[in-house]
């Protein structure tokens, strides 16, 4: 016999506000994170940021995968229709050491508080 659960329903109360940071040039796993975020009721995604990649990771082994990451997560937003209503920035990509990432829309969303 077959057991029967009660049907899933999210926690009441606004939706939980993520900043999505992923190397999402790599495997695909972060893509799908990606949609599951996106199209779930419970999160109001604020931002999108595409990592980049170890040198050498034989998904991208040359060339800059922080955009090629922007690209592909871009793709994702465009296909759930939300291109225009969540912005895609590029991450730090390899820096020289002890040069700093620019974090500022990072730390602005943070600063930002409560729910919208």
């Amino acid at each position: 016999m077959r057991e029967t659960f009660p049907a899933f329903r999210p926690a009441g109360g606004p939706p939980y506000q993520v900043i999505s940071d992923n190397d999402y040039a790599g495997d695909p796993d972060g893509l799908f994170q990606l949609a599951h975020h996106l199209l779930s009721p419970s999160v109001e995604m604020r931002a999108v940021i595409g990592s980049h990649l170890a040198l050498g990771d034989p998904f991208v082994p040359s060339g800059d995968s922080a955009a090629r990451a922007v690209e592909a997560a871009s793709v994702v937003l465009e296909l759930v229709g939300l291109a225009s209503a969540v912005p895609v920035r590029r991450g730090s990509g390899l820096l020289p050491p002890g040069r700093p990432a620019d974090v500022r829309g990072s730390v602005r969303e943070a600063g930002a508080g409560g729910p919208s």
